[in-house]
């Protein structure tokens, strides 16, 4: 991992994340890397009814959304997330 990464995985020290993803091994990557950077990842999830149970759960301050996941869930997970800025 180059500097630019570490310096870059610093800015998600302390955040909650979602992680929407529907290929465990990425999720399981991008899960270490973010908590090793500080971060309190939630999920992984790989439905929008998972994500609304954890936003409805308590603070999230963002998601990493896997650009495979379908289209729908995309843009209904994208409309929640901003209804809640």
């Amino acid at each position: 991992m180059s500097k630019k990464d570490i310096l870059v995985l610093r800015a998600f020290r302390g955040k909650k994340l979602i992680v929407v993803e529907r290929r465990p091994s990425l999720t399981a990557a991008c899960h270490a890397q973010l908590t090793a950077a500080g971060a309190i990842v939630a999920g992984p999830v790989s439905s929008v009814e998972q994500v609304l149970n954890l936003v409805e759960a308590g603070d999230v301050d963002g998601a990493i959304i896997d650009i495979k996941v379908d289209v729908e869930m995309m843009l209904r997970l994208a409309m929640l997330l901003e209804s809640m800025a």
